[in-house]
């Protein structure tokens, strides 16, 4: 679960740091885990998919340095 929690952490700073998107990391019992809020009426299907698919990247990013 640590590293899980860890690879959440990597991924948002990634994602925040690229200006991909604005993610917040939530902390529950559970787990760490990444949210958002969508508050502009005008977001699209494509802008939720492009979050979405800036966060499998970073995740294969950081999946890949810890490989390395």
């Amino acid at each position: 679960a640590a590293d899980l929690d860890a690879l959440q952490a990597r991924v948002r700073d990634h994602v925040v740091q690229a200006g991909h998107a604005y993610l917040v990391k939530t902390r529950l019992p559970a787990g760490v885990f990444l949210r958002t809020t969508i508050i502009n009426p005008l977001t699209t299907d494509a802008d939720l998919d492009a979050v979405l698919d800036a966060v499998r990247a970073a995740a294969q990013q950081a999946q890949q340095a810890q490989q390395a």
